[in-house]
């Protein structure tokens, strides 16, 4: 698994303002972004220094499309969607 850019995303969600961006679309990309950022963050952790062979996604965010190209551009795995 490979973190990108997961430092900053703890707090964009802590912070985030919907108002602070020129329009929806580009609030919900940071959005998602951030959360994909932290999917990836919490996959890094749970696998420690072993190396899965697919992430297996489920649930309302298998069907975001947008999260699912953020999470896997940002794994060296492939997703597995159930």
């Amino acid at each position: 698994l490979l973190p990108s850019k997961i430092d900053n995303a703890q707090p964009l969600l802590t912070q985030f303002d919907p108002s602070d961006y020129a329009n929806f679309e580009e609030a919900y990309h940071v959005l998602v972004g951030a959360l994909a950022a932290l999917q990836v963050r919490a996959l890094t952790l749970a696998v420690g220094s072993k190396s899965p062979q697919q992430v297996l996604l489920s649930g309302g965010f298998s069907k975001n499309q947008l999260f699912l190209e953020v999470l896997a551009s940002n794994l060296s795995v492939p997703l597995c969607i159930s």
